[in-house]
């Protein structure tokens, strides 16, 4: 999994993890052409964008940099719960984005956003830590889809 990788570009490599990131951009991108009457063209361009940046040797982003303040990143107007929602109520499933949410919850570093976090997931269970984060109700569809995703 993406535990064994320290920096985005080695965690690229992995065809399971670049799978995953290239079909939660597909996602996204399908929810911001819903939402903001982006072309087909300038996702395709964006998507190559952040591809590029990820492939690029030099560019290595470290995991716990990327990763950090997931208090913030999980919270349901950012940049992962956000497409997501937008995803659903444009009619398409959002399936790696909620691969991607259901991993913001089990990273663990040390920042405090990223303690918080897990300190609620300890404390409170993963269904609340989802609700009280993510601003997602209990049994809705994109709460069900983060919390099934083992």
């Amino acid at each position: 999994g993406i535990k064994d990788y320290a920096t985005s570009f080695e965690a690229v490599q992995d065809e399971k993890i670049l799978a995953t990131l290239t079909g939660a951009l597909d996602e996204a991108a399908f929810a911001l052409m819903a939402e903001f009457g982006f072309t087909e063209g300038e996702m395709r361009e964006w998507k190559e964008i952040i591809l590029s940046l990820l492939r690029n040797p030099y560019m290595a982003d470290p995991l716990s940099r990327l990763g950090a303040d997931s208090r913030r990143k999980l919270s349901g107007n950012d940049r992962l719960v956000m497409p997501a929602k937008l995803c659903l109520e444009a009619g398409r499933e959002p399936l790696n984005l909620a691969k991607i949410i259901r991993a913001g919850y089990d990273f663990v570093n040390s920042d405090p956003g990223t303690q918080y976090v897990q300190g609620l997931v300890r404390t409170s269970g993963m269904a609340d830590a989802v609700c009280a984060v993510s601003g997602l109700e209990k049994g809705g569809r994109l709460f069900n889809m983060i919390i099934e995703e083992e």
